[in-house]
This record gives C-alpha cells, structure tokens and sequence, in this order.
C-alpha cells in the first residue's frame, strides 16, 4: 500500500513538473513563470555551496532566522490563546470582551498589522508579533470549544470523588482539551508560517526568507523567487509531518488518560 502511495505521489510531482514547463513555455515570460530547470538549479546553489558560497551562507541563515521568529511568535501565540481561556474560566463575564477582540484579529487585513507595527516596533519584531496574532484566536477558540463538549459526567465523578485539581488537570482536562488542539495547532503553524514570511517581506527583515522573496521580486528576477518558495514549501511540510506525528502523540496519550480516568 505504501508503495502505491509513493508511487502515484512521484506520479503527481512528475505531472506538475511537466505542467510547469508547459506553462513556462507558452506564457514565455521568466519573471511570471521561469522553467522548471533553471529554477531548480539556482535552488541546489542555494542549499549547497556550488556556484557562491555567499548564496548558500546568506540562504541558510535565512532559514534559520526566519524559523526562528516564526517559532518564537508560535509559541508565544499558543502561550498567550490558552492563557485568555483560562482567564476567561476564571471570569466568564471575560469571554465576551475576548471574543470580540479575537473576531477583530481574525477580520482585519494582516497587512493592516505589518504596516502598523513597522512603525511601532521596528522591522524585526514584526514577523514574530504577527505569528502570534495568527495563532491567538485558534488556539483561545479550540481550547474554550474543547472545554465545553468536555464529559460533564465524567467531571463531576472526579469532584464527587474528591480527585485532586492537579490530578484532574493531568488526567481528564488537558487530554480532552489536546483532542481539539492537537488539529487547531497544525492550522495556526500553517497561517503563522505564511503570515509571518509575507511581513518579513513588507517589512523588509534583515537575515529573513521574506527579504530574499523582496530582493528577488525588486530584481525582476523569477528563478530566486520559485526558489525561495519551493524551499518555504519544503520547510512548510516538514512543519506540518512533525505537528501531525505530534497531534497522534497526544491523541494516544489522550485516550489512555481518559481510560485510566474512568479507572479513578
């Protein structure tokens, strides 16, 4: 089975990769759509020191800067949403008030963000802030929308019970709480990886995949721009393969906590 899959996989890759040239040749325009070639060759000076090892340092660096932003504002994103649900269990009346400011994240253009913390913050805390502001509303979302199709059941044996808040915590609220999480993760990761790339560009960040993007489009030039993409792409899926193998983790650690709960 695993080898059918791999090979109607290559089958596709190899179907976009002649569609590429297809459309490369017909549009005739390199800055548009370059040739399938020419781009992959500009990506391997990239990744490896062929042609000019500047290329590949200034790549590399990049990479990790921009990863590194990227992942700093996830976090703090992840951080920050599960933190204004916990204030808001503390004080219901709270919900209201986050609720609205979570639509008014959601509902605003991102580059109405980047813009204004150029100003307010400077270029390189950008990338990081609007990572954040992408992660915030999902996680607070999925962490209240978990809590409320929780086992009410299940919840009051443990307080009739008298199980302890901490062994609570551990054995049914945050198992239940990571079956929601788990998938509004790999869609935060996801938007807070593009966002965060496209106001590196806007701002125009120092050591940053979204400057290499900016470089290549000012220069007219279309083979560092299919590129740099294919290389976000890359990265993008190694992303998400490591928040799904993640996600299963805490599915199968959710479920054998929710066995032992019903064990109490």
């Amino acid at each position: 089975m695993r080898n059918k899959k791999l090979w109607i996989s290559l089958g596709f890759l190899a179907f976009w990769f002649v569609l590429w040239e297809v459309c490369s040749t017909l549009i005739d325009l390199r800055m548009a759509i370059p040739h399938p070639i020419p781009t992959l060759k500009y990506l391997f000076e990239m990744l490896l020191p062929i042609r000019d090892p500047s290329i590949t340092k200034t790549f590399w660096t990049a990479i990790v800067f921009s990863t590194g932003r990227i992942l700093i504002g996830f976090l703090l994103g992840v951080l920050f949403g599960i933190s204004l649900f916990l204030l808001s269990q503390i004080a219901p009346w709270l919900h209201i008030g986050i609720s609205q400011l979570m639509v008014a994240i959601k509902a605003a253009p991102v580059a109405s963000f980047i813009l204004v913390l150029i100003f307010l913050t400077g270029t390189d805390t950008v990338p990081s802030i609007i990572a954040l502001l992408m992660v915030v509303p999902i996680v607070y979302q999925s962490a209240y929308d978990g809590y409320r199709e929780m086992d009410a059941s299940l919840s009051e044996m443990l307080t009739v019970f008298r199980v302890p808040l901490m062994r609570r915590i551990r054995i049914f609220i945050l198992p239940e709480l990571a079956r929601y999480l788990a998938p509004a993760l790999i869609s935060a990761a996801g938007l807070a990886w593009k966002a965060g790339i496209a106001a590196e560009a806007l701002a125009y960040t120092k050591k940053s995949i979204g400057k290499g993007l900016a470089d290549a489009t000012w220069l007219f030039e279309g083979e560092p721009i299919f590129a740099w993409t294919i290389a976000v792409i890359g990265l993008s899926v190694l992303l998400e393969f490591g928040l799904k193998k993640m996600k299963v983790r805490l599915m199968q650690n959710g479920t054998d906590s929710k066995k032992h709960s019903k064990e109490v």
